[in-house]
């Protein structure tokens, strides 16, 4: 009759330790399973503070309204020109309340009566922004399913945090990074541009995880936004880099004069654009 002893382990180890082991190993397997949990729950959560708005809804209406008509006032508006300087100098302020409204309401319209789309990506729910120290959060919903018509405000979020400067009349954003939800994504910039290729396969681990969260909805959504990109020759990956502009900083005025953006700031919910109007023949 063959007779099992203790194994090696058993042998060279107390009990006393080979308790202390096991319970370590049982806590590890609990924070390990407990930061899992933690990340899906704050993935799937929406991020703190975003007032979501709608199309439809009255408030919403007349602030995006009110933004477009006062930006056009104060852009228009005649300025005492000082004569050493050959320009005035002045600065436009915008919230996030408001920026988010226009946004909600008035970023459709816009579009459509200056690119091909007929219409949004039906994936795309709520949007909103953050304007904190030196970078631009631009808040998206996905929405869930295959619903088109589903709730806004009830989708996963994307957070796109960038960085805005202008070189050369010329105005750049690059992408500084990500967040899913309430989780931000330690993902590089070139991760990330290759993450919202819609044409590119996602390899790295940092890709993948980007591309299982916006899931095939999202992929569709950003195909879409690339269609209409491809009319001024440029794509989601090449803005994500800040390899190229995304237009020219300035504004050609029905007088002839030109208004150039110098410098956009944001800190404290405001976003201020630092501007001159250039006369004409300047």
């Amino acid at each position: 009759m063959s007779h099992h002893g203790p194994s090696r382990t058993a042998r060279l180890l107390p009990r006393r330790r080979r308790k202390v082991i096991a319970a370590a190993l049982v806590a590890l397997a609990a924070i390990v399973t407990g930061g899992i949990l933690w990340a899906w729950l704050a993935a799937e959560a929406r991020p703190a503070g975003v007032v979501v708005m709608v199309p439809g809804d009255p408030e919403a209406e007349r602030i995006g309204r009110a933004i477009e008509d006062g930006s056009s006032t104060l852009l228009s508006q005649a300025r005492p020109n000082d004569p050493a300087a050959r320009h005035a100098t002045w600065s436009m302020a915008l919230k996030e309340r408001d920026a988010t409204a226009w946004l909600c309401t008035r970023l459709e319209p816009w579009l459509l009566s200056r690119t091909t789309m007929t219409r949004l990506p039906p994936q795309l729910g709520a949007m909103a922004v953050r304007f904190e120290d030196d970078r631009i959060g631009l808040l998206l919903e996905l929405r869930r399913g295959t619903a088109d018509d589903s709730p806004r405000g009830e989708g996963r979020w994307f957070t796109l945090w960038f960085h805005a400067r202008v070189v050369d009349r010329q105005l750049y954003l690059t992408v500084t990074g990500v967040s899913i939800g309430r989780l931000h994504v330690p993902v590089t910039s070139q991760s990330l541009a290759m993450a919202l290729d819609p044409n590119h396969e996602a390899s790295g681990p940092e890709e993948r995880i980007v591309r299982a969260a916006i899931g095939s909805r999202g992929i569709k959504a950003l195909a879409a936004a690339d269609a209409v990109l491809s009319e001024r020759n440029l794509s989601v990956s090449q803005l994500v880099l800040g390899a190229v502009p995304i237009g020219p900083a300035e504004l050609r005025l029905p007088d002839g004069r030109q208004v150039l953006v110098d410098d956009v700031a944001s800190a404290d919910g405001v976003l201020t654009l630092r501007c001159r109007t250039v006369q004409a023949g300047r």
